[in-house]
């Protein structure tokens, strides 16, 4: 019995020893101050309470150790370690009871989450939400659905988004303090953007605005006139949005929105591309740089397929963005960016006549189950794409118009497809109602100009108008040499000989396109163009080179 008492004893001493030794080691760190040795620290503090017995000593040394792992995952997060900022709060969630603590704590796991690209994102702020809820704190629960919703938002769940976000209104509507009735808004219109509702989007917008600037929110301000600014891009309105974007991207920096600064950049690139598309592909090379540099996934992989979608129609560095887009595939967890990233690896292989039916069902495979909009549009466009290549032109043109249908962000893509699926189907039915849907575009830039100048010249072919036509095609392939857009010009080109094949000045302008597609390997397009070219006979003698306009830039 001695010798158990004194084995007892000298667990405890023991324990107590280790603990002191924990204890003065984090205040020697403490008093050094440097916030390297904030995870140190932290570990020192955790190691000190699970030494410490049940007590007010072991709930005083909890409350260290938590403040301590907060500054720990602060500074993680601050290097881009997202999963060791989140490493860190789940061990401070570990020692806290309270739900007035872990909620804050669960509020920062949600942020490092949707930066790491997690897929546990959207229940860190759920459970977020739910503590505030348990406190009773009406403020902090409408904050946390703000919060909550751009979780949502920022995993390509926009109808999750949508459904956390509409009801909170009037919840914070309710309240004395309207800051969490701002943020909603602002995040609202980002929900509406991004379903093609400029309307709405703006609207919400604005009242957001209204309601933050009178209470100085400079976060929700930025992420209001972002919203508003990509809204305005959509209606057409790209000076205003210019002039928004700016301001919002100033203020992002000035308060140190990293995320929401990149996303600005993406949002500026997209506007800047439909009249300098060059330029806007440098803005988001340099902006996928920052965000990898970062460690912010989530951005990193959404910008990854913009950069690389830039780099198809301009023909350059296939092969760079196939291995970026390879490796950032077999890293990301989130269904939506694995959808993003398949589908342009998918369209450059198959441009290259490789793996084109594992291209359609890996896609298929990724939707399954999925009601969300953007999959939905995914996976229509996926199937025209594919059906475009195996040459069902019918049927490629009537999963281009199903996304048209889906009124998603960005219309253009989808009737650009429906419009080159009805011209290589010789469709004029297809081609009038395509080229509707080209000439209703909202926006005004110079590559929407010459989308709509290749509608008008299909429209004209539709129509016996030969001479138009041809004149319309060759001047959208002079003005996309001048946009350095050569690969969009080629697939173009081919459009237009396989509605005209019998047409001498597009048949040389269609030809002068093999070069390029050879440089890219693009073996399918090369097929297709061959294809087209044997469709049809010159109805007049070739003619020289020099008879046509040059299509290069200068």
């Amino acid at each position: 019995m001695q010798s158990l008492i004194r084995e007892v004893a000298y667990g405890t001493m023991a324990r107590r020893d280790r603990r002191s030794r924990h204890l003065a080691a984090a205040r020697h760190y403490e008093v050094i101050g440097e916030d390297e040795l904030a995870g140190a620290l932290a570990s020192h503090y955790v190691a000190a309470h699970q030494a410490s017995d049940a007590g007010d000593e072991s709930d005083a040394i909890a409350v260290q150790a938590r403040l301590a792992l907060g500054a720990a995952a602060g500074r993680a997060a601050s290097l881009g370690s997202h999963d060791q900022a989140i490493a860190y709060l789940e061990q401070a969630l570990d020692i806290t009871t309270d739900a007035a603590d872990r909620a804050p704590l669960l509020d920062r796991a949600a942020i490092s989450a949707v930066a790491a690209a997690r897929e546990d994102a959207p229940r860190y702020g759920q459970t977020a939400v739910e503590a505030y809820r348990e406190v009773g704190d009406r403020v902090a629960v409408a904050t946390a659905t703000a919060r909550l919703g751009r979780v949502f938002l920022d995993a390509s769940e926009l109808d999750r988004a949508r459904e956390v976000l509409e009801p909170a209104v009037t919840d914070a509507e309710a309240l004395d303090d309207k800051s969490p009735l701002a943020a909603i808004l602002a995040n609202l219109a980002r929900v509406y953007m991004r379903r093609a509702d400029m309307d709405r989007s703006i609207a919400a917008a604005d009242r957001a605005l209204a309601l933050a600037e009178r209470l100085n929110l400079e976060p929700v301000i930025a992420e209001a006139l972002e919203n508003k600014a990509s809204a305005l891009n959509m209606a057409g309105r790209r000076r205003e949005s210019s002039a928004l974007h700016a301001k919002a991207l100033e203020l992002a920096q000035k308060i140190g929105e990293r995320s929401l600064e990149l996303r600005i950049w993406n949002n500026y690139a997209s506007g800047t591309a439909d009249d300098d598309p060059v330029a806007s592909a440098r803005m988001l090379v340099e902006s996928a740089a920052l965000a990898r540099d970062l460690g912010d996934r989530g951005i990193y992989y959404f910008q990854l397929t913009q950069v690389a979608a830039a780099h198809l129609e301009m023909g350059r560095d296939w092969d760079e963005y196939l291995v970026a887009m390879k490796d950032a595939y077999e890293t990301s967890a989130l269904r939506n960016d694995r959808i993003r990233l398949r589908i342009f690896i998918g369209l450059m292989e198959a441009a290259r006549g490789e793996r084109l039916d594992a291209f359609h069902r890996e896609i298929e495979e990724l939707a399954d189950g999925q009601a969300g909009v953007e999959a939905r549009f995914a996976l229509s466009m996926v199937r025209a794409e594919v059906e475009l290549r195996r040459g069902a032109h019918d049927a490629a043109y009537q999963r281009a118009i199903e996304a048209c249908d889906l009124l998603y962000q960005d219309p253009s893509i989808a009737a650009e497809v429906a419009l080159r699926a009805a011209m290589r189907g010789q469709n004029p039915d297809g081609i009038r109602r395509a080229a509707g849907l080209v000439a209703e575009l909202q926006r005004s830039g110079l590559m929407t100009e010459v989308r709509r100048q290749q509608a008008r010249a299909a429209l004209a072919a539709s129509d016996g108008r030969t001479d138009a036509a041809v004149a319309d095609f060759t001047a959208v392939q002079v003005r996309l040499a001048s946009l350095e857009q050569a690969y969009l010009a080629a697939l173009m080109a081919i459009d237009a000989v396989a509605l005209l094949p019998d047409a001498a000045p597009l048949r040389e302008l269609a030809e002068r396109s093999r070069p390029l597609l050879e440089d890219l390997r693009a073996s399918a397009d090369i097929a297709d163009l061959d294809r087209a070219l044997a469709s049809g006979r010159p109805s007049t003698a070739a003619r020289s080179a020099a008879e046509i306009p040059s299509t290069t830039a200068g």
